[in-house]
C-alpha cells in the first residue's frame, strides 16, 4: 500500500468516527487528488465545503480539480469564492487568471495575474502568464518586459524563452527570436512549441529547409501541430 492509500484509509477512519470534520474530508480529498482520483477528490471537497463553506483552502483546491477536468467556469467560481474569503490569497488570483485566459478573457486574466504578483507571487510562471496574456492582446513591448522578468527570476524556464521568441518575432526581431527559441530548445529539446515558433521565424527569414525541419520536429513531439502546418 502506498503513502496516498494509507492517508486515504487514515482519513477515512477519521471520517467514520466523526463525519462532521471538514478537515478530514479535505485531507482525504487532497490525498485522492494527488493519487489522481479526481472524482473521489471532488466528492470529498464538496463534502468539506458543505460542512464549512468558509474553508478557503478547499475552494482553491477544488478549483484545481476542476482545472484538471477543463471546467474553466468552475475554476473561476471556486477561486472567486476563495478571494472573497481572503482577498490577499495570491494563489487564488493566479489560478483564476489561468482559467480566464483559457476562456479568452485576456483583460480579466491580466488583472488577476498582476494582482497575484502584487500580493507577493513573484515567481517566473506568474510573470510568464502575464507576458502571454499581453502577447495575445498584442502588447508586445509589455509582453517582452514580463518575459524578461520571468527569465531573470528563472533563467532555466524554457517556457519564458519560448514565449519571448514569439513576441520578438511579431516585433520583427528575428535574430532575437531565433536566439530565444534556440535557448528554449537547449533547455528542453522536447519543447514542441519552441520548435514550432522557431519554424515560423525560419519561414520569415525564407529559410524553408530549416522551417520544415522544425515543423517536422514539432509535429513529432505533439501531433496537434500538424493542423498548423496545413494552413
Amino acid at each position: 500500500m502506498g503513502a496516498f492509500d494509507r492517508a486515504i484509509d487514515d482519513f477515512g477512519l477519521a471520517i467514520a468516527f466523526d463525519p462532521g470534520q471538514a478537515g478530514a474530508w479535505y485531507n482525504r480529498a487532497a490525498a485522492r487528488y494527488l493519487k489522481g482520483d479526481l472524482d473521489g477528490a471532488l466528492a470529498d471537497f464538496n463534502r468539506a465545503l458543505q460542512i464549512n463553506p468558509r474553508y478557503t483552502e478547499a475552494w482553491v483546491d477544488r478549483g484545481a480539480v476542476f482545472y484538471r477536468k477543463g471546467d474553466w467556469d468552475a475554476v473561476i467560481n471556486d477561486n472567486t469564492q476563495a478571494i472573497a474569503l481572503n482577498p490577499r490569497l495570491a494563489q487564488a488570483w493566479n489560478n483564476r487568471g489561468v482559467a480566464r485566459q483559457y476562456k479568452g478573457d485576456l483583460d480579466g486574466a491580466l488583472a488577476d495575474f498582476e494582482q497575484a504578483i502584487k500580493l507577493g507571487l513573484r515567481l517566473a510562471p506568474s510573470y510568464n502568464k502575464c507576458g502571454v496574456a499581453r502577447l495575445l492582446k498584442g502588447d508586445l513591448n509589455e509582453a517582452i518586459s514580463d518575459q524578461n522578468q520571468a527569465i531573470k527570476l528563472d533563467p532555466h524556464f524554457a517556457g519564458a524563452w519560448t514565449d519571448r521568441c514569439a513576441a520578438r518575432r511579431l516585433k520583427g526581431d528575428l535574430c532575437g527570436a531565433l536566439a530565444d527559441c534556440g535557448r528554449a530548445i537547449e533547455l528542453d529539446e522536447r519543447n514542441a512549441m519552441a520548435h514550432f515558433n522557431r519554424s515560423a521565424v525560419w519561414k520569415d527569414k525564407s529559410d524553408l529547409g530549416r522551417a520544415g525541419a522544425d515543423y517536422d520536429r514539432a509535429i513529432e513531439l505533439d501531433p496537434r501541430f500538424a493542423d498548423a502546418r496545413a494552413q
